[in-house]
């Protein structure tokens, strides 16, 4: 790989790096900068920053680059001044930021930086060395001129190179050059280093090194990344030894598939992620139908678990080809691609025309600026879906479901995007104590009782656990909690801890996603919940495939043995609940039976059921007159 192509990576590493760096920090801590009478930061906040940049550094060194520092520089009256930064030194005289720099003594490509949209690349020598430097100009909502800065060493580029290219040259023979007399180690010996290097110990693929280096040596080329979704929930329920047997299934069928494709090469990239190489730009339409087939194929494939039993995963599949840009950057576009396809939530996505890498960061900050502007406006908006007592379709509690919208009423974005985000920046509270105050305000007035989704980072603050419990010591009637499976798990002590106090007030608690991945029943009977829900994918699919029938029906019948009501939702077809129906199952819940309803919606419903029940007192006058 030559030193033009070295440096390629490099900077697209780089600009990986910088274009994240927003996104980590958050438009609240530039918010908390302060302009007058200077510049103002308080020093935990720098600090934390300062952590967050460094843990952003550490996951770099999955990227095979060691990146030196991360910084954020701000330009106020002709003075350049450091705001956030990943090494130890305290930019700060107390709460102060000391000026980093004079305009006037500011390098060309940082001043020009801040005068445009571009980034730029500069090797700079140093008192302390020689970098390969990157400014990436960002415009936050409050309209600080910033660039974010990442810098590299000379000596590790130089490092990267001589990998690559000692790589290079085994790759084409010359390792026959090296059996001089002078050389400590065999051939062989050699030989068996650099395989190790380049090979993964576990499933014997060839490892992201190799990946990166042999697509350097092609001009056009397409990259597909596969992720196994959930898979840390494989590990923590079955433990490594079962999650590295996995590991192997999921490689021999990859393998398998491309068996008959000679130029096509499989590799294992990380603990949950595989990537295939294609030497040639693969139109759209092959793209789809060889990754879109090889999706279809693994989802319908039963992998073995420990104790004879088999189960299904979900995978999502990111590609990119040479159209969205150059080939040392494919890789990085395929993983932008799998981000993308999270968001949408499909399990296949392709990016083959060029993107700028920071739009997605972007658009999420976007989301986060209108979400915080929403919910300075209290614009937490609850929506109310129904559960029905499965033996006659009675209502007999509704599910809260959070929705943020703007000021024409439309929502900002999906709920569980949007979630993630106002998690990422702290508002989880906020929101969830708005959601709280305006939901049961409804259900206090209409007499309902209404079930929330709790999260294992809420329950881990001490303000919020005061909240919940003054909002079930005055609304115990009027309240239900649930949590998702693999969260109750991860975080058992946590939640033993709350379920155990709710329980006390009579606040019903239940799990959300019952049977989505690796249910260990065991360790949820020990939480003593109240009800499950079993997960919407597999009741959606019950008429479809009858080893989901199977499953739902073995967790139904084990809750009834326990005594726990589940509740059936995604319930979508009449074909779908006359199924759950003939499995006893106790409640149901999904579009087919009624969407959510914002407050307008709701009231007039219960005002029809009021309606009907009415009618049917008059038809029968014994009738609910207990």
């Amino acid at each position: 790989m030559g030193a033009a192509k070295i440096l390629d990576m490099v900077d697209s590493r780089m600009d990986t790096l910088a274009a994240v760096v927003p996104l980590v920090l958050g438009e609240r801590y530039f918010d908390s900068l302060s302009f007058d009478p200077s510049l103002y930061l308080d020093e935990r906040t720098f600090d934390q920053g300062r952590d967050a940049l460094n843990v952003l550094l550490d996951s770099s060194t999955s990227e095979m680059i060691n990146v030196e520092a991360l910084f954020v520089v701000v330009e106020y009256e002709r003075k350049v001044y450091v705001v956030a930064t990943s090494r130890k030194k305290h930019p700060l005289s107390g709460n102060r930021v000391k000026p980093f720099v004079n305009w006037a003594l500011t390098n060309n490509a940082l001043m020009s930086s801040f005068q445009s949209s571009k980034p730029h690349y500069v090797n700079a020598n140093r008192s302390f060395g020689q970098y390969r430097s990157l400014y990436l100009p960002y415009e936050f909502a409050n309209g600080l001129r910033t660039v974010v800065g990442v810098e590299v060493s000379a000596s590790e580029v130089a490092r990267i190179h001589s990998l690559m290219r000692w790589l290079a040259l085994f790759s084409v023979g010359f390792l026959a050059f090296l059996g001089l007399p002078f050389i400590l180690f065999s051939r062989s010996s050699l030989k068996n280093e650099i395989i190790a290097l380049t090979t993964d110990s576990l499933v014997g693929l060839p490892n992201r090194m190799a990946l990166m280096s042999d697509i350097g040596r092609f001009n056009e080329a397409t990259v597909a990344m596969i992720n196994i979704n959930g898979f840390s929930k494989i590990n923590f329920s079955y433990g490594s030894a079962a999650a590295d047997n996995i590991l192997s299934q999921v490689a021999q069928s990859i393998q398998s598939y491309f068996s008959d494709e000679n130029d096509i090469r499989v590799y294992r990239l990380a603990a949950d992620r595989f990537g295939v190489l294609v030497p040639r730009c693969v139109s759209n339409f092959e793209m789809n139908s060889l990754f879109r087939t090889l999706a279809d194929q693994l989802h319908a494939q039963s992998f073995s678990f420990p104790g004879k039993a088999t189960g299904s995963l979900r995978f999502v599949i990111g590609v990119a080809n040479s159209n969205a840009g150059p080939v040392l950057n494919l890789l990085t576009y395929a993983n932008l691609a799998i981000i993308e396809a999270n968001i949408e939530q499909v399990e296949f996505k392709v990016l083959s025309e060029y993107q700028q890498l920071p739009n997605v960061f972007q658009r999420e900050l976007r989301i986060t600026q209108k979400a915080v502007e929403s919910l300075k406006n209290n614009g937490v908006t609850p929506y109310f879906q129904p559960v029905f007592r499965a033996e006659d379709f009675t209502v007999v509690h509704y599910e809260v479901l959070l929705r943020i919208e703007d000021n024409m009423g439309k929502s900002i974005a999906r709920p569980d995007e949007m979630l993630t985000l106002l998690r990422q920046q702290r508002l989880e509270l906020t929101v969830t104590k708005q959601l709280l105050e305006k939901s049961l305000k409804i259900a206090h007035r209409h007499n309902l009782c209404c079930s929330f989704n709790l999260s294992p980072s809420l329950l881990q603050q001490d303000p919020a656990l005061e909240m919940l419990a003054s909002y079930m010591r005055n609304y115990s009637k009027h309240m239900m909690f649930e949590l998702a499976e693999n969260e109750a798990l991860l975080y058992r002590d946590v939640t033993q801890d709350f379920f155990r106090e709710a329980k006390k007030i009579g606040v019903p608690i239940g799990i959300d996603e019952f049977g989505k991945q690796f249910s260990n029943v065991d360790r949820l009977i020990s939480l003593q919940v109240d009800f499950i829900k079993i997960d919407g994918r597999l009741v959606s699919r019950i008429t479809q495939n009858q080893g989901v029938h199977n499953t739902v029906k073995g967790l139904i019948e084990l809750a009834n043995q326990q005594g726990i009501d589940t509740v059936a939702q995604h319930c979508e077809s009449e074909h779908v609940v006359d199924a759950v129906k003939q499995l006893d199952v106790v409640y149901l819940q999904g579009f087919y039976l009624c969407q959510p309803m914002n407050q307008e919606a709701l009231e007039q419903f219960l005002l029809r059921q009021n309606e009907q029940v009415n009618e049917l007192d008059i038809k029968d006058p014994s009738i609910n007159k207990g």
